[in-house]
């Protein structure tokens, strides 16, 4: 990993996304997650798409941990960030210089 391309996240941030990671426990499939299809820029969007079907089937097991990076990260309160769109924000967290890099 890179650490000039985690500059985008905070230290509280980087935290809370650790324990999301661990509770629901998709650490190793995060690091197994390839695809090479020879044009990187679908390899880009399908690799983004299995990531949001992995990180959605999952969130469950995080989701006090999912509503704290929410509020952190778009300055709302937790009882706001519970009823926020997921899926634009879990596109925008991967917009963030770093984050994938930080999932994987």
């Amino acid at each position: 990993m890179n650490l000039e391309n985690i500059k985008g996240i905070s230290t509280e941030m980087a935290i809370i996304m650790s324990a999301i990671v661990d509770k629901m426990e998709i650490g190793q499939e995060l690091k197994q997650m390839e695809v090479n299809t020879g044009d990187e820029k679908k390899d880009r969007e399908e690799l983004g798409k299995q990531l949001i079907v992995l990180i959605i089937s999952k969130l469950y097991k995080a989701k006090e941990e999912v509503y704290e990076l929410i509020s952190l990260y778009k300055g709302i309160p937790v009882e706001e960030a519970k009823k926020a769109q997921i899926i634009p924000i879990i596109k925008e967290l991967f917009g963030i210089d770093g984050a994938v890099d930080f999932l994987s």
